[in-house]
């Protein structure tokens, strides 16, 4: 591979599918000290805390 690559890649961004989206961000919000960032309908939100971002998908059984 040649020292300097055109290529770049940001930090990853994990998709937690939860059984419960308020509840998974109730629980990053109030024990872990995340922020909420948005949300789209009642099943797909985005939440993070400095660098880190997380997706919370709300599973269909």
């Amino acid at each position: 591979m040649p020292e300097s690559s055109t290529n770049s890649f940001g930090s990853p961004m994990p998709v937690l599918r939860v059984k419960d989206v308020d509840a998974s961000i109730a629980y990053y919000l109030t024990a872990l000290g995340f922020e909420l960032r948005w949300r789209a309908g009642d099943g797909f939100a985005c939440v993070a805390r400095d660098q880190c971002s997380i997706f919370l998908y709300e599973r269909v059984d």
